[in-house]
């Protein structure tokens, strides 16, 4: 499983910083890609409400959620910052995005998705 949307000030030092990851140039596909982002299925959770490291504001939407789609997975703070700031996106899962029709979606199996959690749960401290 690969874990996008990664960035220092909600997954640690090893992480670039959120500003670092932000484009000042248009995404192209953004709303296809955007669409997909929302679109995938929640795996877990979290009973807080993630703020915007930018602002300081809340996010909309109330909780922190993690998506997956069998080969990548994401927390829905990564969709706000894509939408309202052109997050950097890996081409590689730019492109998945947008063939996820050609290709068949993974089975998700439970023991990953408690790997998943775990991982979540361990950086939202």
């Amino acid at each position: 499983m690969i874990i996008i949307g990664q960035y220092k000030e909600f997954h640690g030092e090893e992480f670039p910083p959120l500003r670092d990851l932000i484009s000042s140039e248009p995404i192209s596909n953004k709303e296809a890609v955007l669409r997909y982002l929302k679109n995938a299925p929640v795996i877990a959770a979290a009973a807080c409400v993630p703020v915007d490291v930018i602002t300081g504001e809340f996010i909309p939407g109330g909780s922190l959620l993690a998506h997956c789609d069998g080969e990548y997975s994401w927390n829905n703070d990564l969709i706000h910052y894509f939408e309202k700031y052109n997050f950097i996106l890996p081409q590689d899962f730019i492109n998945h995005a947008l063939n996820w029709r050609k290709t068949k979606p993974k089975k998700i199996w439970e023991k990953e998705v408690q790997e998943l959690v775990m991982k979540y749960m361990n950086n939202a401290k």
